[in-house]
């Protein structure tokens, strides 16, 4: 009986190497990562010939959040762009998250760059999903006033504060 040597010494590393991953994903689970508007985006800027004295600044965040989830007044009908996309893209997440962590048990060092990867992909639908929205509809007051009857797009600042962040989790 021979043992090839070589072959187990490859072998062995190859182990080692998956364990290491293992381990090093089990470790960054406690990672995220969000997709959305975040803080950062600062103060949505209204067109110079659309501003007046009296108005206050409001952030991107609170656009986005009415347009997500309609004004508490009624008067701005829910329009998601958020929660939709990821229940609309949710299978194709799936498969996603499947490729990418079997490529981070392969590749650990590469883990911000998979996750990255994720974000990315997220944001991108979301983007997507906002220059392409159409229903429920502007009032025609709207329409005629921003000059435009997609309800989500005005001065793309909205889709363009679409963000993903990677974050680890605290214990």
């Amino acid at each position: 009986m021979s043992v090839n040597f070589k072959f187990l010494e490859k072998n062995r590393r190859l182990l080692e190497r998956k364990l290491r991953g293992l381990l090093s994903l089990k470790e960054r689970s406690k990672s995220s990562v969000t997709v959305g508007v975040h803080s950062s985006a600062g103060v949505y800027k209204k067109p110079e010939n659309k501003k007046s004295q009296d108005e206050k600044d409001i952030t991107i965040v609170s656009i986005a959040r009415i347009n997500e989830f309609g004004s508490e007044d009624g008067k701005i009908p829910e329009r998601s762009f958020l929660r939709s996309t990821i229940k609309e893209e949710h299978d194709k997440y799936k498969v996603f998250f499947k490729k990418v962590a079997a490529k981070i048990v392969e590749e650990p060092e590469k883990f911000n760059l998979l996750m990255a990867k994720i974000g990315e992909k997220a944001k991108g639908d979301v983007q997507e999903k906002i220059r392409n929205l159409s229903e429920p509809g502007n009032a025609q007051s709207t329409i005629d006033a921003k000059g435009s009857a997609n309800p989500l797009v005005n001065t793309g600042q909205l889709g363009s504060s679409i963000t993903y962040v990677v974050s680890k989790k605290e214990q």
